[in-house]
């Protein structure tokens, strides 16, 4: 269970960044907000469940990582 929550960390660390970086954020100013402040969640959920090991906890990062999936896509459908 630890793996999975190293994994979500190093996955939040590679959104924060993607949402940290200057031509993302030039072209794609919504998705740049949107991988931050996920990878800010994802980070603390990850992080959290290290400590607690929960699964309610990992049900919840799960669902930050499927609504920036489809915040993603809804995004990518109106340009």
């Amino acid at each position: 269970m630890s793996w999975m929550n190293v994994l979500y960390i190093v996955v939040a660390v590679v959104w924060i960044a993607a949402g940290l970086n200057k031509t993302i954020q030039k072209k794609e100013p919504k998705l740049a907000t949107i991988l931050l402040y996920s990878g800010i969640a994802l980070a603390v959920g990850g992080a959290a469940n290290l400590i607690v090991n929960s699964f309610a906890l990992l049900v919840i990062i799960f669902g930050v990582i499927n609504l920036t999936a489809l915040f993603m896509f809804i995004l990518k459908m109106r340009n």
